[in-house]
This record gives C-alpha cells, structure tokens and sequence, in this order.
C-alpha cells in the first residue's frame, strides 16, 4: 500500500503509514535510515491541484522561511513532475 517514492526519498527515508490525506495530499510517517528519527512524509498530489500551484508554492515558501515551536519545521522537499514530497517534523 506504500506509494512509489524518488530513489533520492527512498534511499534516505523508510516511509511508512499513511497517517492523514487531504483534497490533493496524503502524509505518511516515515523514518530517516541513518538516524532513526521519524518525519512526516506529505505527498502532493499536482494533477489534483491545477489552478491552485500558487497556494502550495506559497505554503513551501513560508515553511522554509519560518522558524518557531508552534510550526511544523519542513526538513527536505523533492519536486517531481506528478509530486511533491516534503519531509515534515512529525507532530504527535
């Protein structure tokens, strides 16, 4: 039930469970192989988002920019021609 991930998420993150999904996303945690820690792993869904790129391309740019405890971090993003993948402290 696991999706087809990039070799370069693959590689570094074992992406498990789905733990939430949207109108043009899922999220599933997965786990840095060289550390052990656990992320969140959000999948973008493109085709599901036509005509609104500008909110997503918005929603990234902040989370790279802000920095505070009431904020999910954004550790790494990965853009694909169908997806993007952004690797997100996991809340629990």
């Amino acid at each position: 039930d696991c999706p087809q991930v990039p070799a370069s998420i693959a590689e570094r993150y074992k992406v498990g469970r789905m733990i939430g999904d949207g109108n043009f996303a899922v999220v599933r945690e997965c786990v840095e192989r060289s550390t052990g820690r656990e992320y969140a792993l959000k999948i973008i869904n493109k085709s599901k988002c036509r005509g609104k790129e500008h909110m997503i391309q918005n929603e990234v740019s902040i989370l790279r920019r802000v920095k505070h405890p009431n904020i999910v971090l954004l550790i790494e993003e990965m853009d694909t021609y169908s997806e993007l993948y952004l690797v997100m402290e996991l809340v629990k």
